[in-house]
């Protein structure tokens, strides 16, 4: 049983052998596959590397996939959005199931809520965050509820394709409550994959104790989670998560922008350091890089800065105190 599980998410920038070679090296125990925008069958190049490299170094890496769910994305879509532009709801990808829920006044929220604009009529939004919208962004309607299927048709091919692929883990997204996961077990059936919770919504915070019951970890997943219960409350629900977890000794996982900056730059930030090692001293089971190694320009020093913090905090939580 590893101590702490440290993941990387495979993409662009480490999807070959060499260089995921490098970031087990560096310490990493498993990656991630976001099959937001791809299949398992598509990404088998991917995978294959990964296997190959964690045969190379004599590793049982674990391979979780992020499926799509119930998580609203655009279309296809590259558009620049500049602070005050009057855009039309029709030129920004928005699936059709989704306009009907922005009306006038409504805050409309994409990439993790980096870009924000506000519905001023009927057909027309104002930038009031600008930013570069790309295809396939997520977007999110604060204080609204959209009702949809817990798997997509895709999921549901890729869970098949799972145990072929060497898949170990699923993390769903933006559970609601526990009839997420049981419709997550029912496709699963027996195949011996572990269940992630991903908590990003109001809805899966007031049904946490319940969902704890019913999964291996749960994921405290910050992008998404402080569009839903605004960012500045967002420490106060990781906490909130945190001590649920800890209470039913249920293990959990911190994702999202914890090396944030070393998407572009080769060393990171106080603050950024300082997330880990309270993530991980407070008793997290496992954390997790996303942009950082799969699109980043420092993939291998991003894991190295990661992993060292992550034993740092590992050492001190055995001992009982810091420096």
């Amino acid at each position: 049983m590893k101590e702490l599980e440290i993941y990387g998410t495979l993409g662009p920038s480490c999807c070959e052998k060499e260089v995921i070679s490098k970031l087990f090296k560096k310490g990493m125990t498993g990656m991630r596959l976001n099959l937001s925008h791809t299949s398992l069958k598509q990404a088998s190049d991917w995978i294959h590397e990964f296997s190959l490299a964690a045969k190379e170094n004599n590793i049982e890496a674990d391979l979780l996939i992020d499926m799509q769910g119930p998580e609203l994305r655009i279309g296809e879509i590259e558009k620049q959005l500049n602070v005050n532009d009057i855009v039309s709801i029709d030129d920004l990808a928005i699936p059709n199931d989704i306009k009907s829920y922005i009306n006038p006044g409504q805050i409309v929220l994409f990439d993790d809520g980096k870009i924000k604009l506000e519905m001023i009529d009927a057909n027309y939004l104002k930038v009031i965050q600008p930013g570069l919208l790309k295809s396939h962004k997520s977007i999110a309607l604060p204080n609204i509820t959209i009702e949809r299927d817990t798997l997509t048709k895709q999921d549901k091919e890729n869970i098949k394709d799972a145990l072929e692929f060497g898949v170990t883990g699923l993390m769903q997204p933006f559970v609601r409550n526990v009839q997420d996961l049981m419709n997550v077990k029912k496709e699963i059936e027996d195949k011996n994959i572990k269940i992630y919770a991903k908590i990003e919504n109001i809805q899966g915070l007031l049904q946490l104790d319940d969902l704890i019951d019913q999964c291996d970890q749960i994921v405290i997943a910050r992008g998404d989670l402080a569009n839903s219960v605004g960012i500045i409350n967002l420490p106060s629900a990781q906490k909130y998560i945190e001590d649920h977890c800890k209470a039913k000794n249920r293990d959990y996982m911190v994702v999202t922008e914890m090396l944030h900056s070393m998407i572009k730059n080769p060393t990171p930030t106080r603050a950024e350091v300082s997330d880990i090692y309270h993530a991980v001293y407070n008793g997290a089971k496992s954390i997790m890089l996303t942009a950082e190694t799969a699109m980043g320009s420092y993939p291998v020093e991003a894991m190295e800065v990661f992993v060292g913090v992550a034993n740092s905090a590992v050492k001190d939580r055995k001992k009982g105190k810091s420096i």
